[in-house]
């Protein structure tokens, strides 16, 4: 029911807000080697804690805490942490957008970070990823809703696997709580692995 529910709410996040953001990141392209040109993906980035990080937007509910944490890493100096407030709603979810390139096309896109949980029930933590079209289309999602974290874990790394749709123009990702708790996510990655396996 979460997953599902979760699912219909990230195919619609981020459609004009991200586009404009993912405008933005266009100029990286020619210099990235041919890797999504994304932003801040280990949290780095940020004005203090407690704030929404660099190139990041806040996705969801509003009572959910989409936040820089300067305690709890993986590594470097900060992580990403979403945690839930009471009456908090279905999901708060980190996310951002960038273009494909013509030469990403066709390739399979490993997506991996790390995640940290505690107390996370009625409902899961995960990583998303999202593929679309020009035309606002979903080609492609994944938001581990059938094999998310739960309960309280130490730092695990996760992985995405998607194939590229020929008509991909955007990539949209992120981290995402579902239900009570908290999760804390790092060290954020994209590759084209020739043995990486879709799901």
């Amino acid at each position: 029911m979460f997953g599902k529910l979760t699912r219909v709410a990230l195919l619609s996040v981020c459609f004009a807000a991200c586009s404009a953001q993912a405008s933005d990141h266009q100029n990286l392209l020619q210099s990235n080697g041919g890797m999504l040109a994304s932003a801040n993906l280990g949290f780095e980035d940020y004005v203090q804690a407690g704030a929404l990080p660099w190139s990041w937007q806040h996705a969801g509910n509003q009572g959910y805490d989409v936040v820089t944490d300067g305690s709890v890493v993986h590594s470097g100096r900060a992580s990403g942490l979403i945690a839930a407030r009471a009456g908090h709603g279905e999901f708060g979810a980190f996310a951002q957008c960038t273009p494909v390139a013509a030469a990403q096309r066709g390739r399979r896109l490993l997506y991996s970070g790390f995640l940290k949980t505690e107390g996370v029930a009625n409902g899961f933590g995960g990583l998303w990823l999202r593929l679309d079209g020009a035309d606002g289309s979903v080609l492609a999602f994944d938001n581990m809703a059938n094999r998310g974290v739960s309960g309280t874990t130490d730092w695990t790394r996760y992985d995405i696997v998607l194939e590229v749709p020929a008509g991909a123009v955007q990539a949209c990702y992120g981290s995402l709580l579902v239900g009570d708790g908290a999760l804390w996510t790092d060290d954020l990655t994209f590759d084209y692995p020739a043995s990486a396996v879709a799901r």
